[in-house]
């Protein structure tokens, strides 16, 4: 659960120029927003995080290996013409 302290928010956004009357509204309409998310598990984040680096190492060696084959190829056809 996230703890919001609407003092220090409003308190942050009067510093910004907000009037003091909106800056309480907004800081207790983002608490009341804040606190509607639901809590993400960390192993939750640790499994996203790696199934990502997993497909950017399959892509980049898909591109490397594309290179392999291509690379000669390219060079045999202008050698050769």
């Amino acid at each position: 659960m996230v703890r919001v302290d609407i003092r220090k928010l409003s308190n942050t956004l009067i510093k910004a120029g907000v009037p003091e009357k909106r800056a309480v509204l907004l800081a207790k309409a983002f608490k009341d927003s804040i606190n509607e998310v639901d809590p993400v598990s960390q192993s939750y984040v640790n499994k996203k995080i790696e199934k990502s680096k997993n497909d950017t190492l399959q892509y980049l060696l898909a591109f490397l290996g594309l290179q392999m084959i291509l690379i000669p190829c390219f060079h045999y056809i202008m050698t050769n013409l």
